[in-house]
């Protein structure tokens, strides 16, 4: 077997604290991270749950404020599926709704 795809990017589907905790763990780790929700309002939303719980780490210590800067860099808020078109790997952290 050949070696596989390297993942350098990677789409998180959903706008919960599943989701946010899911993007947040892969941009600290290097990677660029594109967060997906029903809309933009909801995907900024998330985003800013990450804000903060990078801004807890940095109060506490844990992290450095260019750390948190460069972290928030790597996630981009998207309204629409669209987004993942060049990812190279997709998670999905949405709601367990029928109607989604």
């Amino acid at each position: 077997a050949g070696a596989g795809r390297a993942v350098a990017s990677v789409g998180v589907a959903g706008s919960g604290t599943m989701a946010s905790g899911i993007a947040e763990v892969f941009a600290k780790a290097g990677y660029g991270v594109v967060l997906a929700a029903r809309t933009q309002e909801k995907a900024d939303l998330a985003k800013g749950r990450i804000a903060k719980s990078l801004e807890r780490s940095v109060s506490k210590g844990r992290l450095s404020a260019g750390a948190r800067d460069e972290t928030l860099a790597r996630i981009t808020a998207a309204g629409s599926l669209d987004a993942f078109a060049e990812v190279d790997l997709a998670v999905e952290a949405v709601a367990e709704d029928l109607e989604v």
